[in-house]
């Protein structure tokens, strides 16, 4: 554009040179003009980088402020936009496709894996695909049927549902979806989806007719079959959905709709059976009784088919000797009985709404037949026999009924009451002019008198009534006496009708059900009796009684049994049912006081004899239970319980000859066959066997009345919440109640040692080993106790024991050989620790302890095979493990002076290096250099190589920290010359250790920083005051330096609460909760640390790195910011200098292990090392690239030197590290959010 404007400019000079500026202008404007139309066409047409180019120029061309250069430039940030849109459209676009082909690739793949049946694994990839492709309907289909196959319904639930929100006519996923939420118990969704289901598959099945009809008139024959067998499957689910849709209607209770569906769903399927039931159910509920047993005769009819075919496949398999499949064959042979007597009972039941009660007593039968337990059926059949006027039938039938019933149920009510009426009936067939005259109502009579002046409420007729009922009371008495309850219990339930208000017969009532074991009866009625007479002194007693014997509402029961004594304190059964209250309550001691009372009064009371003899042997008198036993034998011989209890009580009288003749006599009085007679002869075997060897007799175990289990059951409970105080009450309730049960003296133990309580722990366990002497965990735990007490002598003992009760155990073996270790007894801990590692091979601790041992015995070799063994098998992350690591490295060390080459191999391989050198074997002779001549002649001939001078500079880096080079990586551990001998080199250890108890004391002070042009002076050493937590401190570090840091934990937090404020233990106990994951923790100890030191750089930086790690990059910074001075760990109470030189060890001894690089990489982070740090952060990635928090971690050490040296290459690579780990189908957590924050630091 400018050569065209100076060729116009010569041009007009030549033509025109009065009119030059003139023209100048014009075309200068007229060229601005096109170049700036030019630029709009560019832009127009999107070539966003050409309009910019040419707008670049028209702003270079174009005067200050002219429109030309203004419109250029707005034109330049108008392509500048459209570019970046077109660029972030296409990246998305890009992206779109990419997440598109992905999803197609899982989908794939995910239909691959259910073709192969690998549903799980199927879910897992459609599932991401279905994400990555949310707009897929088909995608979530296939994720929510694989679900649904692995089990997983909530899932498939949610899948198919956004399937059909994507497309509503999706057949099959209607088809899922209605089974799913009808198992899922959504009854009106389910009826929704699968009304939706029949709707669809009814369309399409119209569809696919006219389809049919034009493939066959066109002679597409192939087609027409595939369209009809389309349309099968079609009507198949079809009538599957009718199904679904009659359950849900009917369960509904909208019959109706259920019958059409039904209707509709045997004419689509009439081989299933559960169609023709539930057409027969919904006809019955409708009151098409014909219809309704037509549907059920079809239903049984194919039922008992199909259960015809199964008895004879099992037989056939059992014939053929395939058990297995014959059990099967059983089981649902058992099931399809019970469903045949059902669908019986339900065509009985519409037999009898047709009044066709002979057919339905016959089906009622059938399905007794079918199902002996059928208490629905035999109540029917009883309906049935009784409408038939056979009551005495219907009523036996009906007692059965109530027989079978569970207490108390809703079905044990419904047959009282039915019996009720029955007897009713009976009644008034025998006896009708006396049930009429009882039922009529009683004429009002009007008299002119006062009523204050009449005999009684209700005159003569009310008292003669009472007398009648008193005749008939004596009446029952007197069958009560002879025994004959059944008839008495007919007759007080008709007075019971006749009068509900009189107290004595609901008591008698319930005494009859009493005597005839019908306790769940009983209890009604004797409630009745109290609610009319709340002073019934029987019915007090008697309700107790029950209480009692049913183990229920014992506090109710003995609030009776006192209310009974109150009316009537000299009743021998009253004191009897208070003893037998507190008897079941556990309160032993006091029911032995209410039966010596009862006894008092009623001597002869066998009863009370009994229970008073039981009382006592519970309570471990034997003489009095002996003196019990024989009162009752002498009321009653045959009393086979008390002779047994007797000779029990001999037993434990250590009377063993008397003990075996009496259950010799018993065994002759009893069936040898019962439980009793069975229980007496095996007792009798064993006690004469033992009596004959002198062994120890074995006395059958009587438990307590008590309810220990309970009680014990709620301490554990306390005890899994942490209420110790409300555990051990309980405990102590147990030992009250149940002195010689061990459990709660032993568990009390166990409670007491988990809190710390060593004393009472052993204390209670040692009441423990009274009970039960012969039980190998209260032994080992004994000895651990007397261990941990340090009591040496005793805990072997212990040991001892527990190693005779249990051969096999390995853990008393290793104690006694830790305690002979700790005696300094090293070949019998070995010889222990051996003997436990041959029981179980794989026991650490052991492993642990035959290592010190064999070091302390100088067995290295052996003692590192153990360790590496032991390194080899234990967790990854264990204390063991590290211990194991710890003490391979000292061994390492101490075998190093004698593993090196000799001088001689070192001179045989120098040799050979030569002659490689030369090409030959010739030798030569090589002239020495002046400058080696002259130190030779100086300081004699170098004999040592550069390993030699490197593991020298290793053993004096033990001493004064004198700034001197350190190597970037660890040693290695090859080494290929020695000139050295080992004896040099154990010459040399020795010197150097001699220096040990002065290290650090004759080492140079550190420089100080100074100005430029300020003298050099030297720092005074920090003095440090000391501290009443100083010991703790140092107990903890050596803690932890061996690998136990539980124990350098509790260690810690001793100290802290005796010095809260104190520096080091916050910063060590941070750390160490830092490297065990309990951020929580160590970030409210780092913020204490802060807090009462807001000078201590270390504590700022620590709580930084918290901070990053969380993803508060702000928070970080702020603390970041507060540092102030050099970072100076304590050598002697911070952990981080001895877990330097740890990890540092470690490197040596395998330069490639990445954990011990991040350990140490985590150790230079947070002592301000951060080059050092980010090192071994790269390090680690280096080894083992799939360790991505690295790179985290390493991003948070390059904006640390970004903020202390605002170097932007560091910027720019934390930057870098974090866009990576943000990227990826699984983003690193709060790298997005840090990424943003290092980009606008």
């Amino acid at each position: 554009m400018i050569q065209r404007i100076l060729k116009a400019t010569i041009l007009l000079i030549l033509l025109f040179p009065a009119t030059l500026p003139a023209t100048m202008d014009f075309i200068f404007e007229e060229s601005l003009s096109q170049s700036l139309t030019r630029m709009e066409s560019l832009y127009s047409s999107g070539k966003w980088d050409e309009a910019m180019h040419v707008g670049r120029g028209i702003i270079k061309d174009a005067p200050k402020d002219h429109p030309a250069g203004r419109r250029a430039q707005d034109l330049i940030i108008l392509s500048i936009d459209g570019r970046n849109r077109e660029m972030l459209s296409n990246e998305k676009r890009e992206k779109q496709k990419k997440t598109l082909d992905t999803a197609q690739q899982l989908i794939g793949e995910g239909s691959k894996l259910l073709a192969d049946k690998d549903y799980t694994g199927a879910a897992a990839k459609l599932g991401r695909a279905a994400r990555l492709n949310g707009g897929d309907a088909q995608a979530h289909f296939l994720y929510g049927y694989a679900s649904l196959k692995s089990g997983k319904k909530r899932e498939a639930y949610g899948a198919l549902q956004k399937c059909l929100a994507l497309n509503p006519k999706h057949e099959r996923a209607l088809f899922h979806i209605a089974g799913l939420s009808y198992e899922l118990n959504q009854g009106k969704e389910a009826e929704e989806y699968s009304a939706k289901l029949i709707d669809t598959i009814e369309k399409k099945l119209a569809e696919l007719k006219d389809v049919f009809i034009a493939q066959r008139s066109e002679g597409l024959n192939d087609k027409a079959m595939g369209t009809a067998r389309r349309t099968a499957a079609l009507r198949n689910n079809l009538a599957q959905a009718y199904h679904m849709h009659g359950v849900l209607t009917h369960k509904r209770k909208d019959y109706k709709s259920a019958a059409k569906s039904f209707e509709n769903a045997t004419k689509l399927n009439p081989a299933l059976a559960e169609n023709w039931f539930y057409l027969g159910s919904s006809f019955l509920h409708l009151k098409v009784f014909h219809q309704a047993t037509l549907a059920m005769e079809q239903a049984i009819l194919m039922k008992e088919t199909r259960l015809r075919d199964l008895a004879t496949d099992a037989g056939k398999l059992l014939d053929a000797g395939k058990s297995d499949e014959a059990v099967a064959a059983e089981i649902e042979t058992r099931k399809l009985k019970e469903e045949i007597a059902r669908m019986l009972y339900l065509l009985a039941l519409a037999n009898g709404k047709k009044k066709e009660t002979n057919e339905a007593i016959s089906n009622i039968d059938r399905a007794i037949e079918l199902k002996p337990d059928f208490l629905e059926g035999r109540y029917t059949r009883a309906i049935l026999l009784a409408e038939k006027n056979h009551l005495e039938e219907a009523l036996e039938q009906m007692r059965q009924v109530l027989k079978d019933s569970p207490p108390k149920s809703a079905q044990a009510k419904k047959a009282i009451n039915t019996i009720t009426l029955f007897m009713d009936l009976i009644a008034k067939r025998d006896n009708p002019q006396e049930f009429e005259a009882a039922r009529a109502p009683a004429k009002a009579i009007e008299v002119e008198q006062y009523v204050k002046d009449l005999p009684g409420l209700g005159g003569k007729k009310a008292e003669v009534s009472l007398e009648l009922v008193f005749e008939r009371m004596r009446e029952v008495k007197s069958m009560v006496n002879a025994r004959n309850y059944a008839e008495a219990v007919r007759r007080l339930l008709y007075l019971r009708s006749q009068h509900p208000d009189i107290a004595d017969i609901h008591a008698i009532l319930g005494h009859c059900y009493m005597e005839m074991g019908r306790i769940n009866d009983a209890e009604p009625c004797f409630e009745q009796a109290i609610n009319l007479n709340p002073r019934h002194a029987e019915a007090l007693n008697n309700l107790a009684y029950v209480l009692a014997s049913k183990v229920e509402k014992l506090d109710k029961a003995l609030e009776y049994a006192n209310r009974a004594l109150a009316e009537s304190s000299l009743r021998a059964e009253f004191h009897h049912t208070k003893g037998w209250v507190l008897f079941k309550t556990g309160e032993v001691a006091q029911s032995i006081l209410s039966f010596d009372k009862a006894l008092e009064i009623k001597p002869d009371y066998l009863l009370a004899r009994y229970n008073h003899g039981l009382a006592s042997y519970i309570a471990q008198n034997f003489s009095a239970a002996l003196d019990s036993f024989n009162s009752v034998l002498a009321l009653d011989p045959s009393h086979h319980k008390a002779m047994l209890f007797k000779a029990i009580s001999l037993t434990r009288s250590d009377r063993a000859e008397e003990a075996i003749s009496t259950l010799e006599v018993l065994r002759g009085k009893l069936d040898g066959k019962s439980v009793l007679g069975r229980v007496v002869t095996d007792l009798h075997a064993r006690l004469k066997l033992a009596h004959e060897r002198n062994d120890e007799l074995p006395v059958p175990h009587i438990k307590s009345p008590a309810p220990i289990e309970r009680l014990m059951a709620e301490a554990a409970e306390h005890r899994s919440k942490g209420l110790v105080t409300h555990a051990k009450e309980k405990y102590l309730e147990c030992q009250r109640l149940a002195p010689e049960r061990f459990e709660p003296h032993f568990e009390l133990g166990e409670m007491y040692a988990a809190a710390g309580l060593n004393v009472p722990a052993l204390s209670s366990w040692e009441r423990a080993e009274k009970l039960k002497p012969d039980y190998f965990p209260l032994q080992l735990n004994i000895g651990k106790m007397h261990h941990k007490l340090g009591r040496p002598a005793r805990a072997r003992e212990y040991f001892t024991r527990a190693q005779a009760l249990s051969e096999k155990d390995p853990e008393p073996r290793y104690y006694l050989g830790l305690i002979a270790y700790e005696e300094q007894k090293f070949e019998s801990a070995e010889s222990h620790a051996l003997a436990a590692l041959r029981l179980k091979p794989n026991f650490y601790k052991s492993m642990a302890l035959l290592g010190m041992a064999r070091i302390r015995l100088n067995r290295l070799r052996p003692a590192r095979d153990i360790y590496e063994t032991l390194y080899a098998k234990a967790p990854a992350d264990s204390s063991i493990r590290r211990h194991a690591r710890k003490k391979i490295w000292e061994i390492t060390r101490m075998m190093a002076p004698s593993q090196f080459p000799s001088v001689e191999d070192a001179l045989e391989v120098k040799q050979q290096m030569v002659k490689k050198a030369r090409g030959g074997d010739e030798t030569r002779e090589f002239k020495p250099l002046a400058i080696d001549a002259t130190a030779a002649a100086e300081y004699g001939k170098s004999t040592m190589t550069v390993d030699d001078k490197a593991w020298v500079l290793s053993q004096l880096e033990k001493f004064g920290k004198i700034s001197t080079p350190t190597p970037v990586a660890p040693l290695r551990r090859e080494v290929t010359a020695q000139t050295m001998t080992s004896r040099e080199k154990q010459w040399m250890v020795r010197k150097l250790q001699g220096f040990g108890a002065h290290s650090n004391k004759y080492s140079l002070p550190p420089e100080m920083k100074v100005q430029k042009y300020s003298l050099k002076t030297t720092e005074k050493a920090a003095t440090r005051p000391a501290d009443k937590a100083d010991d703790l401190i140092r107990s903890a570090l050596t803690q932890a330096e061996k690998g136990f840091v539980n124990e350098a934990v509790t260690e810690l937090e001793k100290a802290r609460s005796m010095s809260p404020e104190n520096l080091e233990v916050l910063l060590n106990l941070g750390f160490i909760h830092t490297i065990q994951g309990n951020f929580k923790t160590a970030f409210e100890v780092y913020a204490q640390a802060t807090l009462h030191h807001p000078r201590e750089p270390l504590a700022h930086l620590a709580l930084g790195n918290l901070y990053w790690l969380g993803g508060q990059a702000e928070n970080a910074l702020e603390q970041w910011k507060l540092i102030k001075g050099r970072f100076k760990a304590d050598p002697e109470f911070n952990i981080l200098p001895r877990s330097e030189t740890i990890w540092q060890r470690m490197l040596e001894i395998d330069p490639v292990d990445a954990d011990s690089h991040s350990n140490l990489g985590l150790v230079y982070l947070f002592s301000g090392e951060l080059n050092k740090a980010l090192a071994e952060f790269q390090a680690v990635t280096q080894i083992d690239a799939n360790r991505r928090e690295h790179e985290f971690y390493q991003a948070q050490v390059l904006v640390l030197l970004y903020l202390n040296r605002s170097n932007r290459n560091h910027k720019s690579e934390a930057d870098k590290l974090l866009a990576g780990l943000s990227e990826g189908v699984e983003p690193f957590p709060h790298a997005e959010r840090l990424k943003t924050f290092v980009k606008n630091l």
